[in-house]
């Protein structure tokens, strides 16, 4: 999981840009943004978090459910590898 530097990376870059355009004085201006509250960020969190949830509670199914692995459909990086 961690051995994509570039990824996280570019994570940082885009959060820090992310961050920036809603804290930072200019550029709040700029493109007219105001801050987020706790639970807003709360709110964000949970829903770019399902994808990850769902995605992990497939891979315990098929480790859990026997018959599960011969129905499996490959992700999308399974796929392309």
């Amino acid at each position: 999981m961690f051995t994509n530097y570039r990824l996280w990376i570019a994570l940082g870059v885009v959060i820090g840009l992310q961050a920036g355009s809603v804290y930072f004085a200019p550029l709040k201006r700029l493109f007219g943004t105001v801050p987020l509250t706790l639970a807003d960020w709360a709110i964000c969190a949970g829903i770019a978090s399902t994808v990850l949830v769902a995605e992990e509670l497939r891979e315990l199914g098929l480790r859990v459910v026997p018959w599960l692995r011969s129905r499996h459909l490959p992700t999308i990086v399974e796929r392309h590898a």
